[in-house]
Order: structure tokens, then sequence, then C-alpha cells
């Protein structure tokens, strides 16, 4: 599937149009290549017709150039002054690891009878072969993580900021992964590196790195769904808010619009920003006939049906909702009279019933 949808890349003209994305299919390529050949039965028959342990050579030598190709597209793709300079040093680090593996599979590798999948090496032949592939992948790793935290600061759209931000949680990942397993290399100077519980950490790490690939690649519909499911469930505690404010302006001033219909929490779910600009309303409304009343003495007929309590408690919400902007966005405005009805809370406690609140 990888080398079917590479080469339909490559049909399309996409080097030149958008090499990002050709970078990236390429490191999805070696990545496949990767799996194939630590398959037992593949690299085994592979083995007897080419060469002894020679499927080896390819899957550790396709692990750094699936990271080379991911760290080149995080460099293109993120605004980086330093950009031009960090490829030709990775692509010298890319040249020495790969001639380094070729080195030491012809001197030591090719020569072992039989390959034994095992997290220790027990050879250091071995151990410089497996720790060549680590620090090259554990570099790339490191790499694109800077890149993709300082690309998270500048972008502004939340779908995206979460994709990066998952990006780089798993190059993180990634690069303990290969720490670990360093360490479990020099294990061969000092012993108490390859305890059990390194090695199991290793496969932990390895796990999670792969969940998180997983997640972090998804498609932009399904972090829409996401986003679109766990908005609606927080905005039903906006509501909450919201409609507590809403409660206690209903007590000082007279409703100017129709009465609300509060739903319950499978009605919200249906039209989740329908009730939440409902309580927007009536909270902008109650606002303004609080400034009128308060501020320019308008209402009088009204305000000889409040006692002193109540016009402490008029000032008290006047001044709270006074400085929230309205020249923005939905979202923004939303969160702000949140925000001022929980810095509210303790005059909506003791002046709200609890059977008014939804």
């Amino acid at each position: 599937m990888a080398v079917s949808k590479t080469r339909s890349v490559l049909k399309a003209g996409i080097r030149k149009t958008d090499p990002t994305a050709l970078s990236i299919w390429l490191a999805v390529l070696f990545f496949a290549v990767t799996m194939t050949f630590l398959v037992g039965v593949f690299a085994d028959s592979f083995d007897r017709f080419i060469a002894n342990n020679f499927s080896r050579l390819i899957a550790y030598a396709s692990v750094p150039l699936s990271l080379y190709f991911m760290t080149r597209s995080a460099i293109r793709s993120q605004p980086n002054p330093f950009g031009r300079r960090l490829q030709y040093c990775i692509d010298a680090f890319l040249g020495l690891t790969l001639s380094g593996l070729v080195l030491m599979y012809s001197l030591f590798i090719a020569r072992i009878p039989q390959w034994r999948d095992h997290h220790i090496p027990d050879t250091w032949g071995e151990g410089v072969f497996m720790g060549m592939m680590f620090t090259f992948a554990m570099s790339m790793c490191l790499i694109v993580a800077i890149i993709n935290g300082r690309y998270y600061r500048l972008e502004k759209v939340r779908l995206m900021q979460v994709r990066v931000w998952l990006i780089a949680l798993t190059a993180i990942s990634g690069g303990v992964y290969f720490f670990v397993k360093i360490l479990l290399v020099l294990s061969l100077v000092w012993s108490p590196l390859g305890s059990s519980w390194m090695v199991e950490l290793s496969k932990f790490l390895l796990v999670l790195t792969a969940l998180l690939w997983a997640v972090a690649f998804f498609s932009n519909r399904v972090y829409s769904q996401a986003f679109s499911g766990l908005g609606s469930v927080t905005g039903w505690w906006i509501y909450r808010d919201l409609n507590r404010l809403s409660v206690l302006l209903d007590r000082l001033c007279p409703r100017i619009t129709l009465p609300d219909h509060h739903p319950d929490f499978r009605q919200f779910l249906s039209k989740p920003e329908f009730y939440l600009y409902r309580a927007i309303i009536h909270i902008m409304d109650g606002k303004i006939m609080l400034e009128d009343i308060l501020e320019h003495g308008s209402g009088v007929q009204m305000t000889v049906t409040w006692n002193h309590e109540d016009y402490e408690l008029a000032e008290q919400i006047n001044q709270a909702l006074k400085n929230v902007p309205v020249e923005e966005d939905f979202w923004p405005i939303v969160h702000r009279y949140q925000h001022a009805s929980r810095r509210l809370t303790p005059l909506i406690n003791n002046n709200v019933p609890q059977r008014a609140e939804v």
C-alpha cells in the first residue's frame, strides 16, 4: 500500500508542487519497509536468498531514512530561520549513519550465523550497529519535537494546535524510547543498565509511541468530530454557569425577551450553540438594564421594589459585567461571561434557589 501510494504521489508531480507531502509519504514508505523486514519468516527467507542477516541491514537502515524524511518535512513546513543549515547537518548525519551501518554489517553482522531478536546485544559489533541507528533516531525525534513545540505557539487554529501538540508528544515519546534503547546497548559496559525493568520500559514506550503516531495523523474529519463532541459536553458546563447568572438577573430585572426553555443534557447536545446564544442574549439584556437603572436613574417605578440588599447585589453584578467587552467573536464572549459568572459564584449561591439551576 505504501509503495503504491508513493508511486501515485510521484506520478502526480507532487515533488515540485508539495515537497513536504512527498517527504511524509517517503517516511511512511521506509517505515513500512522496516516493519516488513522485521517479520521473522519473511526476513529469514530473504536472507537465505540474498545474504546472511541482510534483512537486518535493510530494517536498521530504513528507520533512519523514515525519520530523516519526517524531520525534513517538519523543517520545510514550519518557519525556521536555521532550516537550511539544519538540513545540511542532518544530511551529513544520515550519510555517516548509513555508512556506519553498512561498515558494521560487513565487518560483524554478516558473519553472525543467525540474528537473534534481543534488547541487549551479545557482542560489541552488534552494540555499535544498534547504537548508531538509535542515536540517529533519537536526534531526529528531538529535532521534530523542538520544531513542533515552537510552531505550537504560532498556530492559532485549535484543531491544528492539537495535531502539532500530538506530533511533538509522539516525537518526545519516540526520543525517550530510543534513549532507553541506547542505555540497553550500554549495558555491555555497565550491566545494571540491562535490568528487566528497563526492557519493560522500552516495550511500553514503543507501544505508546505507536499509538500516539496513529492518533497524531488521524484525518481532519476525525479531529473535527472529536472536537464537536467534546465541545458539546464542555458547552453544557458553560451553559450551567451562564444559566445561574441569568436566573440571578431575572430576580433584579424584568424580562424583555420570551422565557427561556431550560434544556436537559440530551436536549442541549442537539443544539448547544443555540442554547448558549440564548443565554448570552439574556445576560447582555440584563446587563444593559442594570446599567440604565444604576447609572442613568431610569426605571424608577421598578427600583422601588428593591430593598437595600437588592441594591448592593445589583451594584456588584453591574461592576462584574460592565467591563466584559462585546466587540468580539461569539466564543470569546461566551467564555468571558462564564468567567464573570464564576466570579459571582458566592452571590449566586446565596441568592439563587437550587431548583432554579439546570
